[in-house]
């Protein structure tokens, strides 16, 4: 502001580097207080965001400058433009797709809860590839493997219609005004139900399919399928990174059919080619899935129209349907999945002491279930955590119920469990060999 006044002052120009460049605002003073009071509240180990307000666009700042200033916008005061400079941006990103932000005592101070446990499946393998293209200097495929890892960037090397692209949705962004309320998520969503019909009309959507091993013999048992969106400007995209916009449309509900089919169609095959070799594959089931009244009729007509065994066919249930639905509704629809053959598996299990009391308390519930998959944050520490993790398989397995641990990067955590009796798991340490 004292830049552009100064500017208005001399007669102009005023200068900006780009017409869609957008920034918030926030005084030192009041930044300072925000962080002193985040340090008291914290508890340990939060990242914190602090409410900044809506975005200013810095073209509309200069013109209520000019005008607030007596003059006319180019007549008497022009604004010319620069250019970028070198790694400025055009917005400023305080939230990903795949965030979460939950108020605290302090209406200004966010606690972010976000989606670093959905990081990419193969992401030790893409920083290897781009430690030989680096070796290599080969800036084409170091291009290459960041957008399809890095959420939001696009290299102007392969691609230079991506910067209008980007300018079009940050443009988006600032119109919306990203306004948060006490009753909803205060970020936006990137992508939108246009987006995602384009992505089906032209069939970009694909499955990974990553496998769960068994930790003893080392044998793969299963897979489970993972929606990968392969976008033509973009590259791979990770569902961390569009999922959660996906469930706020109604399209949610055709991608997750078209799941269905492709893994029906993998297990045809599969048990065709290796009748001897059996294995299952997982889908996981978003939550307007799991309730959708034509869930058991998409799974018959499925097995009507493919031989295959339903016993290989698994679907994922969060757990947190369970915790956030009334019982009798959750365990109607598990059991008509039982009954038709269905592998019901409980996905991302949040593990404490006081699951062993959920565990009695919804036996009914959990006992439905075949196999539980322990959250990777547990894994992650899973030395610190052993003693939680044996009192839980222990009451698991007393259950019928097997485990699958999430998240296993190496061979110390792999070992670990399996001393700990845990007899399955899945993790990049397996997408190595796979």
């Amino acid at each position: 502001v004292p830049t552009f006044k100064r500017q208005i002052a001399e007669g102009g120009p005023i200068t900006i580097t780009h017409p869609d460049i957008i920034r918030y605002f926030m005084t030192i003073p009041e930044a300072v207080q925000l962080v002193l009071q985040t340090s008291v509240l914290g508890r340990g180990g939060e990242v914190c965001m602090l409410d900044m307000g809506e975005p200013v666009k810095i073209l509309d700042l200069a013109t209520d400058l000019i005008q607030l200033s007596g003059y006319q916008v180019d007549k008497d005061i022009k604004i010319i433009y620069t250019g970028l400079r070198p790694g400025e941006k055009l917005f400023e990103e305080l939230f990903i797709p795949g965030e979460r932000y939950e108020r605290t005592e302090h209406e200004k101070i966010r606690v972010v809860r976000n989606a670093s446990d959905n990081l990419p499946s193969l992401l030790n393998t893409t920083i290897e590839k781009l430690g030989k293209a680096a070796e290599r200097s080969d800036t084409k495929e170091i291009c290459e493997l960041l957008e399809s890892s890095v959420f939001g960037y696009t290299s102007s090397f392969l691609s230079p219609k991506n910067k209008e692209k980007s300018i079009s949705i940050l443009e988006k962004l600032y119109r919306s005004g990203n306004k948060s309320s006490d009753d909803s998520d205060i970020s936006q969503p990137f992508f939108v139900a246009e987006d995602f019909q384009v992505a089906i009309d032209n069939k970009e959507f694909r499955l990974y399919y990553q496998p769960i091993v068994n930790l003893i013999t080392k044998e793969t048992i299963g897979f489970e399928s993972l929606l990968r969106w392969q976008h033509p400007d973009r590259g791979m995209i990770a569902p961390s990174d569009f999922i959660a916009d996906l469930v706020k449309t109604s399209l949610i509900i055709p991608v997750g059919w078209w799941g269905f089919r492709e893994v029906f169609q993998e297990l045809d095959s599969w048990q065709q080619l290796f009748p001897d070799k059996p294995i299952y594959i997982s889908v996981n089931l978003s939550e307007q899935q799991f309730f959708h009244p034509d869930l058991v009729s998409q799974i018959t007509a499925l097995t009507q129209e493919y031989k295959v065994d339903l016993g290989s066919f698994s679907v994922e249930i969060p757990e947190q349907i369970i915790r956030d639905h009334e019982p009798e509704t959750v365990a109607k629809i598990l059991f008509q999945l039982k009954i038709m053959g269905v592998m019901i598996q409980l996905d991302r299990m949040r593990v404490d002491y006081t699951f062993l009391t959920d565990l009695h308390k919804l036996s009914g519930i959990y006992a439905q279930f075949d196999q539980f998959k322990i959250h990777r944050k547990l894994i992650k520490d899973v030395d610190v955590n052993s003693e939680l993790l044996q009192c839980v398989i222990e009451r698991s397995n007393s259950l019928g119920i097997d485990i699958i641990a999430l998240g296993i990067d190496d061979i110390e955590q792999s070992n670990k469990l399996r001393s700990l009796n845990c007899k399955y798991g899945q993790g990049s340490l397996f997408d190595k060999t796979a």
